[in-house]
């Protein structure tokens, strides 16, 4: 049976997010900022060219952000490290994302392998900080506040993704999926601490699509 031209389907899962930056003190060493662990979830629609290639996009909503340890107050960038001493910040960044992927596919029997590429466009929808700070007899003082100002609505980056698939029946097809999300463009605005924040995150995918057999 020939595959159907469109396909939509809902997916989801976790995802691991941290962000590249350059570092405060030393502004020409890039390094990568602690990771979080958030979530996505996002509708999906698939034009499938002939039986091995395809055309995927869809609409969904990815938590991204970072944690980032400042260290000992007083030591140049924090390089002491010290619980009863150390300042975390926690920044959540939740997006809109758009992304658009080539995709091809390689069967065997009901089962496929599926590789994907292309790119994603997101647009911020909030932004929140949580600042744990420590004093010496290690009691915390927790802060939480807005912290949208701080960056730019628009992000963009490159996608890959590799997985399996399994057809179910006629209709139905279950994909399982890694996709790498790799920020290309700074999301930083002037009020933020950092002059440098590049988004990027690994998401675990489970996918179920309807094959509307147009």
């Amino acid at each position: 049976m020939p595959r159907p031209k469109f396909e939509i389907g809902i997916e989801g899962g976790p995802s691991n997010a941290d962000a590249r930056t350059f570092d405060i003190s030393t502004s020409k060493v890039y390094h990568t900022l602690s990771s979080l662990n958030n979530l996505f979830f996002g509708l999906a629609g698939q034009y499938n060219i002939n039986e091995h290639f395809s055309i995927k996009t869809g609409i969904g909503v990815e938590g991204k952000g970072f944690e980032h340890d400042y260290g000992l107050p007083g030591t140049p960038n924090g390089l002491v490290k010290s619980i009863k001493n150390d300042t975390f910040s926690f920044t959540n960044l939740n997006y809109l994302v758009v992304p658009v992927l080539a995709k091809a596919v390689f069967t065997r029997n009901h089962l496929y392998l599926l590789i994907n590429g292309g790119f994603y466009v997101g647009y911020l929808l909030s932004a929140n900080n949580s600042v744990n700070d420590f004093d010496t007899s290690a009691n915390p003082m927790n802060h939480y506040y807005n912290s949208i100002k701080d960056y730019s609505r628009l992000d963009f980056g490159l996608v890959g993704g590799l997985g399996l698939g399994i057809k179910l029946n006629k209709r139905l097809n279950l994909e399982i999926e890694g996709h790498i999300n790799y920020g290309l463009i700074n999301i930083a605005s002037p009020s933020n601490v950092f002059p440098q924040v590049k988004n990027e995150s690994a998401i675990l995918l489970l996918g179920l699509r309807y094959n509307l057999n147009i």
